[in-house]
């Protein structure tokens, strides 16, 4: 186990905050002592937005992954890296383009704001906490690409969202490169963003399973010819299930 997923806001779901009467630090100490990553998944600070009743679906599903930023303050004010400071967080799905605007308010608060005597981490600036501790995971996020630098080249990775109807697929590869080319992201930058940073954070070797080779877009779609990649909706996949059991 390399990774443990949590709600984003435990009071948003009915439970402690991060920081109340120590009830998440054996938690936290687990994780660090063993090197496991604490995954915060975008859903659990909805119960956080006060939404009109004529809201709909589209509420959530556009205002969600800015509710990670909720999430990034409550860990750097409470203290949690003051007791846990090798604590590693993955903003799972949360993308990435609210982290530059957020660690320059965050930066500016520190200096600006000095009055209240916030310290996020010892010796450590915001943006330098963000860097060390933090994985911003996005599906896509043009815009943000362009501005990598300001996040950090090693605290941004690029996710699927496989099945779910945020993905990409089966078009993820293509549609990922026209970014990263956009963007006028190096090897090097496209390398880190679309493996080595996850490996990194999550210890994870690829490649003791296959090839460098084979992991390539085009190797994994080599092995995968049996694969239906057609996007068909659920009621489509409904009525071939209905009509192959009829004529079984």
């Amino acid at each position: 186990v390399t990774a443990v997923s949590l709600p984003e806001t435990p009071y948003g779901v009915g439970l402690p905050a991060f920081d109340e009467d120590g009830y998440w630090d054996p938690v936290f100490a687990a994780m660090c002592d063993n090197g496991i990553a604490m995954c915060l998944h975008i859903g659990g600070a909805f119960g956080l937005l006060n939404r009109p009743k004529t809201a709909g679906a589209d509420h959530l599903i556009v205002l969600s992954p800015q509710l990670s930023a909720v999430t990034a303050a409550d860990l750097m004010t409470n203290g949690t890296f003051l007791r846990f400071p090798d604590l590693k967080v993955a903003l799972s799905e949360g993308g990435i383009g609210w982290i530059p605007f957020f660690l320059d308010r965050m930066d500016r608060h520190m200096w600006n704001h000095r009055w209240t005597g916030l310290e996020v981490a010892k010796g450590k600036t915001p943006t330098e906490l963000f860097r060390s501790n933090f994985l911003g995971c996005f599906i896509t996020d043009p815009s943000s690409l362009h501005v990598r630098d300001r996040i950090g080249i090693g605290a941004i990775a690029w996710e699927c969202d496989y099945p779910h109807s945020d993905s990409t697929w089966p078009r993820s590869p293509e549609l990922l490169w026209d970014e990263f080319q956009a963007a006028g992201c190096s090897d090097a930058d496209i390398n880190a963003i679309t493996w080595e940073n996850a490996c990194r954070f999550f210890r994870f070797d690829p490649f003791a399973a296959m090839t460098r080779e084979e992991a390539t877009v085009a190797g994994l779609r080599a092995r995968a010819t049996d694969v239906d990649v057609s996007e068909t909706s659920k009621s489509e996949y409904r009525r071939r299930w209905a009509d192959a059991h009829a004529a079984a």
